[in-house]
């Protein structure tokens, strides 16, 4: 049985909570890992990231370390759509307005095409490379509009058998999680 979205939300913001930060970094250290070892990271030019949040698997030591070798994209929110943005150092960072997450500021903006492999957060995801965000439907409207490779990347407890989906989900060609690789492409 599938279980309702709201309640699988409220499941993984406690498991998530659990998480200790020594944890969380050896987690984002073995999923990085993984994604630099796929043939569409190694042929990536611009690549897509996000900064994570408290919640998250950490992205931040990743995006470090490779901004210099390839084009790192960060989103930006502009009301109810993601900006995406060239990240060119820490010092291009401001709060974002909306929810404070940090994010580019005066660099230049890049179109979604532009894009070679986007990696993507979730509450959730499954086995079937579905994935389940917050609910504000910012990464749902951007998948829409790209073509590339998309990766989501989680905790391994944040992957289901089965989530809700609905027509408007975009699935993930890969979820890596600090455990496993999953991939629909297969």
């Amino acid at each position: 049985m599938v279980i309702e979205k709201r309640e699988l939300r409220k499941q993984m913001n406690g498991f998530k909570k659990a998480i200790s930060a020594e944890d969380k970094i050896a987690a984002g250290e073995s999923v990085f890992e993984q994604l630099i070892g796929l043939d569409e990271f190694k042929d990536a030019s611009v690549v897509m990231v996000y900064w994570a949040m408290h919640d998250e698997l950490p992205t931040q030591v990743f995006i470090e370390q490779w901004y210099r070798q390839k084009s790192i994209i960060l989103p930006s929110i502009d009301g109810d759509d993601l900006i995406l943005k060239t990240y060119n150092g820490k010092t291009c960072l401001v709060a974002g307005e909306k929810y404070g997450i940090p994010e580019p500021f005066d660099t230049p903006t890049v179109n979604p095409e532009e894009i070679d492999l986007i990696l993507v957060p979730g509450v959730a995801f499954d086995e079937n490379c579905n994935r389940m965000g917050r609910g504000r439907g910012f990464y749902d409207r951007l998948l829409s509009a790209v073509s590339c490779p998309k990766v989501g990347i989680c905790f391994d407890g944040q992957i289901e058998k089965q989530i809700p989906v609905e027509s408007h989900d975009i699935p993930m060609d890969y979820v890596i999680s600090d455990r496993r690789i999953i991939s629909s492409l297969l």
